[in-house]
């Protein structure tokens, strides 16, 4: 946890993980996106969990919303 901000502690990596997603509730976004913009340790830990690239769930909740469904790529996550 990092002492930068002086109002909010530094989320933990589930919580940044979820404002990187889009799952963190509505409630949270705005005071946990606040905290980052001025906390340089959360700003670089967000950039270590984008640096490959986007998470799994992220991309996924764009796959899903594409309205774009690949009849193979269904069969195959049946089978998962």
């Amino acid at each position: 946890m990092s002492d930068t901000s002086s109002t909010t502690a530094c989320p933990d990596a589930a919580t940044l993980r979820a404002l990187l997603d889009g799952t963190l509730p509505e409630a949270q976004q705005g005071t946990t996106q606040a905290h980052v913009d001025r906390c340089p340790t959360c700003e670089t830990a967000l950039r270590q969990m984008t640096a490959g690239g986007e998470s799994w769930i992220g991309m996924a909740a764009k796959l899903k919303g594409s309205g774009e469904e690949d009849p193979k790529l269904a069969a195959a996550l049946e089978r998962l």
